[in-house]
């Protein structure tokens, strides 16, 4: 296929993401979302912290998508910037579709494929830095230890809307999120809800939290490839989230030095939450 061929497959393609209608979706969930929280703010009952639950949930399913979305059209920008040697001139959008109707995509050929051209030897696609972690406990850093850099070398870079499971590095111990082991809480109080949130016991932070509950450790260092929850712009608001939760579930007394970086060692950001031991029992 000719490359200006190419050029118009893939510009059609960007033109058909639709990210303004999933951002009015996104925006609509989120107004939604606020005012079901705040009718509903001091009820404990089940349906209701379920509701509000899945509410959220959903909002962030639409935020992942978005992230997506943009991150990919990016992408084909830079990546046509590249070929063509200047960014091709933008198009009209694309119409959006009418509500209830599906999302016309242009078929291939039948048979054929799109042969897309390498960007030439020594260019790079640039990609956007990573957002900082939102809170006051977080400063940006470079002042990163030896060890803690050495304690990433095998992470990956996370793109905006990445959903992989977190990894982190525990003295020497790779530490994943994820698993339906609710044991790690089992010291925990987790009152008013009826059982305890995933991040007494699916988040890296709260297996961590658990070690050190266990081991008795006072001072120690995490490094994670993922921002800590609640500590997000779509995230903030979460009542049980591990920004929030954290320190109430180290030991008392106990201080947690969290690394993050999230592009594979290029940059970092530090907080250290300091344990209050209120959600521990014993």
């Amino acid at each position: 296929m000719a490359l200006d061929k190419v050029i118009a497959a893939i510009q059609s393609a960007r033109d058909h993401f639709h990210t303004s209608v999933v951002a009015r979706v996104r925006n609509d969930v989120t107004v939604v979302t606020a005012q079901l929280t705040q009718a509903t703010r001091g009820s404990r009952h089940a349906a209701i912290l379920g509701a509000v639950a899945a509410a959220r949930s959903g909002r962030e399913h639409l935020d992942n998508a978005l992230q997506h979305l943009l991150a990919a059209t990016q992408h084909l920008d830079s990546y046509l910037a590249v070929v063509v040697g200047t960014a091709p001139a933008p198009r009209p959008p694309a119409q959006e579709p009418a509500a209830g109707s599906a999302v016309p995509v242009p078929p291939p050929t039948a048979g054929s494929t799109v042969p897309v051209p390498h960007p030439a030897a020594g260019s790079t696609v640039p990609v956007p830095p990573p957002a900082a972690p939102l809170g006051t406990r977080w400063s940006t850093t470079t002042a990163v230890p030896e060890r803690v850099r050495a304690a990433a070398t095998s992470f990956l870079p996370r793109p905006p809307g990445a959903n992989r499971p977190t990894t982190g590095c525990f003295q020497g111990r790779v530490v994943t999120s994820g698993g339906r082991d609710r044991s790690i809480a089992a010291d925990l109080r987790y009152d008013p809800l009826r059982g305890p949130p995933v991040t007494f016991y699916q988040h890296v932070e709260s297996k961590v939290a658990a070690q050190m509950r266990h081991d008795d450790i006072a001072t120690a260092d995490l490094v994670v490839d993922n921002t800590v929850c609640g500590s997000n712009q779509h995230d903030q608001d979460h009542e049980w989230s591990c920004e929030k939760i954290l320190p109430a579930i180290l030991p008392a007394g106990a201080r947690l030095t969290v690394w993050v970086t999230r592009d594979g060692g290029q940059s970092w950001w530090q907080a250290t939450y300091t344990g209050t031991g209120e959600r521990i029992t014993r």
